[in-house]
């Protein structure tokens, strides 16, 4: 009896910590799933309080479900320090749903939400999930169930965002042609998706960092992650057509120039700037046959969609 009464001690639990905190670390090392009970900034509670630390793909319990979500892309998952509330955040352009993000703070006071930070992925953007992601997959049936009876976001528009699918946590679509997007200048190619109603375009801007003269062996000249948005050209050479340029809104990261001597052919890119080389600006003329133009001119205004022939 006593050699039984001893086998089975050793599989009786330790007891549970009785503070808050000390909870949460002991959660956490046991790799339980973390509870939230809502996403809206307003109405966090200390419980809502998640540690995502050092995970790449953690379970969350809403109450309507078990949940999981992405980590950080290029980190292998969290990085140490993601601790705070996640929350719905809506975007300044009407047309997109919004996305949910981790904003880091000090402690689980949710008096501590407004001076907290977002996380950041390694290229300098809020680490995020976007509502069509969140729409159109089976693991965020929990997530979708607190936006919709929180008020954060509409049924209708968790059914037309589960018709686009799942895209990227990169700040890439574009819903109006203002959008900003983001532009890894290391990479020869920047993939954009065009999303017109319940429909996505991807939109590849090949040349658009890359030094194609043999000398270099269509090579990209700098390094660094940055943010622009296309513009409706006011040039006078520009006025016959609609033709779009790129304007630069912000460095995410620094910018450098990994050719020693380099003359400079694309020119180092200036916040505020539009992108050109050789002398001359980066345009798009969406008047031009292709599947490219096809999408964007989807995001022009009807009077200047008008200038264009229907045949293209």
């Amino acid at each position: 009896m006593l050699r039984q009464l001893a086998g089975t001690r050793r599989h009786v639990l330790k007891p549970m910590p009785c503070s808050y905190y000390s909870y949460r670390n002991y959660t956490t090392a046991r790799r339980q799933v973390r509870h939230i009970g809502t996403l809206h900034p307003q109405l966090i509670q200390s419980n809502d309080f998640v540690d995502l630390s050092n995970t790449s793909y953690p379970k969350l319990r809403t109450g309507l479900s078990t949940d999981r979500i992405w980590g950080c892309s290029q980190a292998g998952g969290f990085p140490s320090g993601s601790r705070g509330f996640l929350y719905y955040r809506p975007s300044e352009f009407p047309l997109d749903p919004g996305e949910i993000r981790l904003r880091v703070t000090n402690d689980a006071n949710p008096s501590s939400f407004t001076n907290g930070r977002d996380l950041l992925q390694p290229e300098g953007y809020p680490w995020c999930t976007k509502v069509p992601t969140l729409a159109s997959q089976s693991i965020y049936v929990g997530i979708r169930g607190l936006l919709v009876r929180d008020g954060l976001v509409s049924e209708a528009a968790i059914r037309r965002c589960a018709s686009i699918g799942r895209v990227n946590m990169r700040p890439s679509q574009l819903y109006t042609l203002e959008q900003p997007f983001h532009i890894d200048l290391s990479r020869t190619s920047t993939r954009i998706s065009v999303i017109n109603g319940d429909e996505k375009s991807f939109v590849d801007l090949h040349s658009l960092t890359v030094d194609q003269r043999s000398v270099f062996g269509e090579i990209a000249p700098y390094n660094g992650h940055i943010m622009a948005r296309f513009e409706i050209s006011t040039l006078p050479q520009h006025q016959s057509s609609p033709t779009l340029v790129l304007r630069i809104l912000e460095f995410l990261t620094p910018v450098k120039c990994v050719i020693p001597a380099y003359d400079y052919h694309i020119q180092e890119p200036t916040v505020g700037a539009f992108y050109a080389f050789a002398g001359s600006l980066y345009t798009i003329r969406l008047a031009r046959k292709s599947k490219k133009n096809k999408a964007l001119r989807t995001l022009l205004p009807t009077s200047l969609a008008a200038d264009i022939p229907p045949r293209l």
